[in-house]
């Protein structure tokens, strides 16, 4: 920002697996950490439409993601965006597995679903951070991706959601646009306008 204000972030190395975003104001000599972003939506995941184990909608939250980009385009108003939690268990088993694509009764084994995936994304503006980490239902997406729907057919998830984001240009207050790492992928965002509920 200047010679003395300045912000860095990482890896999580906290207790409670959040990353964090850092301050400096008098050029590095100290570092205070900004409390991450409140939950700030839910993603539908398990299976569409079995009546023995219903889906569940769980919190789209920074737990076990990375920052790796920080860009700001004045004194107040920035973004934050990194990885996604795709692979490393951002949530829980989801439910018990069912049986089988015609027999919906769930057995001991646990289910667990790539749809809950979020790429994160932060907007930092006059001091408080916002999480519009870019889940399915972000996007539009319901996470149904076919027409042939039985016990075991389970929400997917769609690329730009699984994504670790590295390299990023602020357009302007409201938009923002992501490069991933290494699939090629670019996302062009305006995180007010996303959809905050699942479809």
């Amino acid at each position: 920002m200047d010679a003395n204000k300045g912000y860095i972030g990482g890896s999580i190395n906290t207790v409670d697996s959040l990353p964090r975003l850092y301050v400096t104001l008098n050029g590095g000599a100290t570092w205070d950490s900004i409390a991450p972003p409140a939950v700030n939506g839910v993603s539908r995941v398990g299976y569409i439409s079995n009546p023995n184990i219903p889906s569940a909608l769980w919190p789209v939250n920074a737990k076990l993601k990375s920052i790796y980009s920080i860009e700001f385009i004045n004194d107040s108003t920035g973004y934050v965006c990194g990885s996604n939690s795709y692979g490393v268990t951002l949530f829980p088993n989801v439910s018990l597995r069912a049986t089988s694509t015609t027999v919906c009764t769930p057995l001991t084994t646990f289910l667990t679903s790539g749809s809950m995936a979020a790429s994160l994304l932060w907007k930092f503006k006059s001091g408080v951070l916002t999480d519009y980490s870019i889940s399915k239902e972000r996007l539009g997406y319901s996470g149904i991706n076919t027409n042939t729907i039985n016990c075991t057919t389970a929400y997917g998830n769609i690329t730009p959601i699984t994504q670790t984001y590295r390299a990023m240009e602020v357009i302007n207050d409201s938009t923002v646009v992501m490069m991933s790492f290494n699939n090629n992928t670019v996302v062009k965002l305006k995180p007010a306008e996303m959809i905050l509920h699942p479809i």
